[in-house]
């Protein structure tokens, strides 16, 4: 993805001369890191424009360079030795001239518009030796650690991960598409260590990291882990017991006085039972607890897909596993049975007494919740210098 027109041909691209950024020297990314989010998806730079035709002997010669710094690029101008006073423009604006030396360098940024005309003088008169109009490629770098909060696509001519980050994806898909990925010992990781999800939650799957690239440079480490399963909820208590049992029902007596000698009722007063009092009613029986709740599942590891077509000084340490179950929600206890109802008031002590009811029976203990999986280990591909085409997205 180098785009530039000189003298109607493409320049070739430059070499690689690998990876060389120091923290001082690193220009701020096009996309910080703070506005990851805003700009998610980067799209490849757009098709130059066309150069106007050259007037003149066309013999100016131009060479778009790539610098080891990310969004830095340089243009190289020369010109023959026959050539006396040079001005040189860029969009119309002069930026350089010289009667004694043979060449300029002028740095440029990424994704940049630029017009150079370069001119000689034929005493007052210029006279257009060379024009180059294009689009400077677009780069892309995280130069800090960071966290996704959505799927993140990077489709750029060069794909910078520096500073030894660490990129935590959260479960969303990162999607590399470069000409040239640099990677100075960064790592993308999922979730970090024991992430475990919400209660009665499935873990998240590690997601999809996906790197494709012409050349590669650098030292990367993916580790992708799904996120643990929630626990379940245990059977919550009852807090009332079952009822009470009903009351016994009363003793009754009855009294009377004895006659005296036959005639008359004058002797003492005299009473018996007529009904035994009951006992008290049983408790009611406790109703059985309630239920544990299931086990999250254990989210799947998630996917790796790294392609490098040109074989390259690049190494890949990749690691994945699927996330634990969770642990299931107990049974509750069963609801304790009610009281015994008091007995009957055996109403007068000619009757005999009464005990209350026996305690309903405790209900029978609730059902552990189900047990749940562990997360799957999902594909893994990596693939450098074999090509293109081996490593395929999901």
């Amino acid at each position: 993805m180098l785009f530039a027109i000189a003298k109607g041909r493409a320049l070739p691209k430059t070499k690689i001369s690998g990876l060389k950024i120091l923290a001082a020297t690193i220009i701020a990314s096009q996309v910080g890191c703070g506005d990851i989010q805003k700009e998610a998806t980067m799209q490849t730079a757009p098709v130059v424009e066309k150069s106007t035709r050259s007037q003149g002997n066309g013999d100016a010669k131009f060479s778009l360079q790539e610098l080891d710094i990310p969004h830095q690029y340089q243009i190289m101008v020369s010109w023959p030795t026959e050539v006396t006073k040079v001005v040189i423009e860029d969009s119309g604006k002069r930026i350089f001239e010289t009667d004694s030396v043979r060449q300029y360098t002028h740095p440029i940024k990424d994704n940049t518009k630029y017009n150079f005309r370069v001119f000689s003088y034929d005493g007052e008169k210029p006279v257009l030796i060379g024009e180059y109009v294009g689009l400077t490629p677009r780069d892309y770098s995280i130069e800090a650690s960071t966290e996704l909060k959505q799927d993140l696509s990077i489709d750029a001519s060069r794909v910078f991960f520096s500073n030894e980050s660490k990129i935590q994806t959260n479960g969303f898909k990162l999607t590399v598409k470069a000409d040239k990925f640099y990677s100075d010992n960064v790592e993308i990781y999922s979730f970090l260590a024991g992430a475990k999800a919400p209660l009665e939650t499935d873990g998240i799957s590690g997601g999809v990291v996906d790197i494709k690239a012409k050349v590669a440079v650098g030292h990367l480490r993916v580790n992708l882990r799904g996120q643990n399963g929630g626990d379940g909820l245990d059977g919550k208590p009852w807090d009332i017991r079952a009822a009470t049992g009903g009351a016994g029902r009363g003793g009754a007596h009855d009294c009377a006085r004895a006659s005296v000698g036959g005639i008359g009722i004058g002797g003492p007063l005299k009473c018996w039972c007529t009904r035994n009092p009951d006992n008290g009613g049983a408790g009611a029986a406790g109703v059985k607890g309630r239920d544990g709740s299931r086990a999250g599942r254990g989210g799947n590891s998630g996917a790796l897909l790294v392609e490098i077509q040109e074989k390259t000084e690049f190494v890949v340490e990749p690691f994945q596993t699927g996330g634990l179950a969770g642990v299931p929600g107990k049974g509750g206890p069963g609801q304790l049975g009610g009281l015994g109802g008091p007995g009957g008031d055996p109403s007068s002590s000619e009757c005999s007494g009464s005990s209350p009811g026996p305690e309903g029976k405790t209900g029978d203990k609730g059902i552990d919740g189900a047990n749940a999986l562990d997360g799957n280990v999902e594909s893994l591909c990596i693939s450098i210098g074999q090509g293109e085409g081996k490593c395929q997205a999901k």
